[in-house]
């Protein structure tokens, strides 16, 4: 579809980014200063008001992306829509094509109640006009139960609508880069002269280093603040052993442009700068090997070098980064230990019960985690390696079972209440799930598109047009 740069500005950075990204990762944080379990509300940054201009816009451009589906699907086909760019399409489509069936997929978290009523009038619109939907499909447990607290609070009918947990899926990165870029290469070779060197220093068995990897687009969901707050707490007291440690950072810049995000940028990266200037004082070298956007077989390149993911979000959706490096993890080297560090405010935590977790910004707890992996016995990393794995395997995070899964829950046939009577015809559900109609957000400019390959939803192209 076509659209100006105005409109793009005021529909993906003025209502999208400026508005529903925040509000929608509000979130819950532990009062760790007041050393209790007291839980607080958080901002990533300011929600910002209503923009009656950027609204209207965000409706245009639903109902311009509705007609271009409602001409291309068949009659009574399918229709898949993904994330919040998209939240009015499910109202507009149904009022174009009654004949539809239309699933949903959430990528962001869904707030609980309590941090976003009393609701707006623009915000149960968009509430409003999911439930248009046939299916509605989840990364969390959570984020289902908290939508369907809030729609039955706005007392919103949920009969016939089937709703299912179903987090999205990833696939191995089946070959690795055999040369990759040279500052890419280059961390990959220091990693190796560091295990040499400690292998050969160490008093223990194994070597107590550890190399922690990560993957983060620079934004204040993140939770890098609290990532280099440990860090600096490490590198102050000497006694934690920086030495020990090796902080691998793949962080591409995000949503260039938005003042909150262009402060947080020049933030950390200045922030990381500072780091590893003290960590050359300390030990003799950086502390942190930071990386901007790089293929997803680069980035898993990197990631094979590395003993620990560590996911620090105060509010994700889910994130694929350590889903995505198990998948390659184990089909490269099933054998190969692997170990996880994450935050409960993550959507991915729900399904690694035995990784090492923390509470949103408590920076005191990460500390101790990422310490207590240079402490462990082989045995103690072993036995925790082995039950991530597992957690993993009993999940499966399927590409192709994900999709499947969508393509059957649109393909029911409601009964009573939000319970379904599946069809049987499986060769049916097959062709349905090749022939669904795949629509996500209008195509954001490249250099917003988050790192990453397979595993990562698509999107519906769309092109600006001049003035």
């Amino acid at each position: 579809m076509l659209y100006t740069e105005k409109e793009y500005q005021q529909f993906y950075y003025e209502y999208c980014n400026k508005r529903l990204w925040p509000l929608f990762h509000r979130h819950f944080t532990s009062d760790t200063e007041k050393k209790s379990e007291a839980l607080q509300a958080r901002d990533i940054f300011e929600v910002a008001p209503c923009d009656s201009t950027a609204f209207k816009t965000y409706h245009y451009l639903s109902i311009e992306t509705s007609k271009a589906v409602a001409k291309k699907a068949a009659f009574g086909g399918l229709v898949w829509l993904h994330d919040y760019h998209l939240f009015l399409m499910p109202q507009y489509l149904k009022e174009m094509r009654p004949d539809l069936k239309l699933g949903y997929h959430f990528h962001i978290p869904v707030p609980d109640i309590r941090l976003i009523e009393p609701l707006d009038d623009d915000i149960k619109s968009l509430f409003t006009s999911v439930m248009k939907c046939n299916y509605l499909s989840f990364n969390t447990q959570r984020d289902m139960e908290n939508f369907k607290a809030i729609v039955t609070k706005m007392g919103l009918d949920t009969e016939g609508i089937i709703f299912e947990n179903n987090p999205i899926g990833a696939e191995p990165v089946k070959t690795l880069e055999l040369n990759p870029q040279p500052h890419i290469q280059a961390t990959i070779d220091e990693i190796a002269d560091l295990r040499k060197k400690h292998l050969k220093e160490s008093k223990t068995e194994p070597p107590s280093f550890q190399v922690v990897f990560s993957v983060d687009r620079i934004e204040p969901s993140k939770g890098l603040k609290t990532r280099l707050k440990s860090i600096n707490d490490i590198l102050k007291n000497p006694a934690l052993d920086a030495n020990n440690l090796l902080f691998v950072m793949v962080c591409p810049d995000s949503r260039t442009g938005i003042k909150a995000y262009d402060e947080l940028n020049k933030w950390f990266k200045e922030e990381v700068h500072r780091l590893n200037s003290i960590s050359n004082k300390a030990i003799g070298r950086d502390i942190i090997k930071l990386h901007g956007e790089m293929s997803q077989t680069e980035l898993q390149t990197l990631g094979k070098h590395a003993d620990t993911f560590m996911v620090t979000s105060s509010a994700d959706g889910l994130h694929l980064g350590p889903v995505e490096w198990l998948a390659t993890r184990l089909h490269h080297n099933k054998d190969q230990q692997a170990n996880i560090i994450l935050s409960k405010g993550a959507g991915v935590s729900e399904y690694f019960p035995h990784a090492m977790a923390f509470n949103p910004e408590d920076d005191k707890r990460l500390t101790k985690l990422l310490c207590k992996t240079t402490t462990e016995t082989n045995q103690d990393k072993a036995t925790r390696s082995d039950k991530i794995k597992s957690d993993f395997y009993k999940v499966g995070f399927n590409l192709d079972d994900w999709g499947t899964k969508a393509a059957e829950g649109l393909a029911t046939e409601p009964t009573q209440g939000t319970k379904a009577k599946p069809q049987q015809d499986e060769q049916r559900i097959s062709e349905l799930r090749q022939g669904i109609f795949h629509s996500g957000s209008p195509r954001k400019p490249d250099h917003e598109r988050q790192t990453g390959g397979k595993g990562h939803y698509g999107s519906m192209g769309t092109t600006p047009r001049k003035e």
